[in-house]
């Protein structure tokens, strides 16, 4: 049986979103596991410029949009379809982390290795935390919000449980509406068995804040990514 795979739902929008994605096939092969890009039919011009091994990429023939901008659950169709192929192919553990997400290479082995040997926790998962950057009297400041909610571009499965729980079925990404949001209903389907990790370490920054402290990131700027990259590449 292979044992882990590490997948991330992609969308490639413009030439920023290209060169952060080559931040994440960096940092994802360097963790020295299976992994593989789920495409919601990006312009082929700029998924060509990632040069990503046919074996390493699965590409929709369409894309269906996002529950957010009013379309369809083009992240739920995607997330579902890594779990299906972690399934279909015998993996232990599979890991969810998004395109636009990044994660610090040492503090992720650790938690990964941790993951792989022990059977007690079924699924791990950050909680989901906005950092905004305020203006105050004393100058910029960077505020946490909690979102009580689970970070889905951060999530690690046994495989097993999610075949037994039937997953990807009762997710359905081919619901429509908006609410309740993809992260309530997945905190919804892992209630029983989620472990939070990470907690307070991991942000979406907004504006111009530091990445000092952190251990991912996510919907940020290429230069703010690239700074964590830099920072956490050890």
């Amino acid at each position: 049986m292979n044992k882990t795979l590490i997948f991330g739902t992609m969308y490639l929008y413009n030439q920023e979103m290209v060169d952060i994605v080559k931040l994440w096939i960096d940092r994802v092969s360097s963790l020295g596991r299976d992994w593989l890009l789920i495409d919601s039919n990006s312009p082929k011009d700029l998924v060509d410029q990632l040069e990503i091994p046919k074996a390493n990429l699965f590409t929709y023939k369409n894309n269906i949009g996002h529950l957010s901008k009013g379309g369809c659950d083009g992240w739920g169709r995607a997330f579902c379809r890594g779990i299906d192929f972690a399934i279909l192919n015998n993996y232990e553990n599979v890991v969810h982390i998004e395109s636009d997400l990044l994660v610090a290479k040492k503090a992720f082995q650790k938690e990964l290795c941790a993951f792989e040997i022990q059977n007690t926790n079924k699924v791990q998962a950050p909680i989901c935390v906005n950092i905004q950057t305020v203006n105050t009297p004393q100058g910029l400041v960077r505020s946490p919000k909690a979102l009580e909610m689970v970070e889905t571009g951060l999530m690690l499965f046994k495989t097993a449980w999610a075949k037994e729980v039937n997953l990807v079925d009762k997710y359905d990404w081919t619901k429509v509406d908006r609410f309740p949001r993809p992260e309530t209903r997945i905190k919804e389907i892992c209630k029983d068995v989620l472990v939070w990790f990470w907690v307070n370490k991991g942000k979406r920054l907004e504006g111009d804040a530091t990445t000092d402290g952190l251990l991912y990131i996510t919907h940020s700027s290429y230069g703010v990514l690239f700074d964590f990259f830099r920072n956490t590449n050890d």
